[in-house]
């Protein structure tokens, strides 16, 4: 229904997931240290195939998904997005995925498996 659309679209707002000119981006005003896991845990998913997946996410962080793809938010020293490949690992300095990765997650096509995101600002 339209009220769980608009109860998802509000939730990944707080999360501080946007999509600003067609790119992904992450800036959690709203998110708050005290809604950080206060210890490890595992996170059940289905993935773009169709799979059930299990993701570790480690204390001090929170884990949802978009798009299908698991994203880990965390706290960090400087903000940096790493990504998770299918061919290996790619660093993003800043907040902003960028354009070929938020396409590819926007398509689900597969070859970006987890985006790890550390911010400064959830210290």
């Amino acid at each position: 229904t339209g009220m769980v659309k608009e109860e998802i679209l509000t939730r990944l707002g707080e999360l501080g997931l946007r999509v600003e000119q067609g790119e992904i981006t992450f800036d959690p005003v709203l998110l708050r240290a005290i809604e950080l896991l206060p210890a490890a845990t595992m996170l059940d998913y289905i993935d773009v195939h169709g799979e059930e997946c299990q993701l570790e996410v480690p204390a001090n962080a929170v884990a949802f998904t978009f798009c299908q793809v698991p994203i880990v938010v965390g706290r960090g020293d400087a903000a940096k997005i790493e990504v998770s490949l299918a061919s290996g690992v790619q660093f993003v300095d800043g907040k902003r995925l960028g354009a070929e990765y938020s396409r590819a997650i926007f398509g689900r096509d597969g070859s970006v498996r987890q985006v790890t995101v550390s911010l400064p600002e959830l210290l």
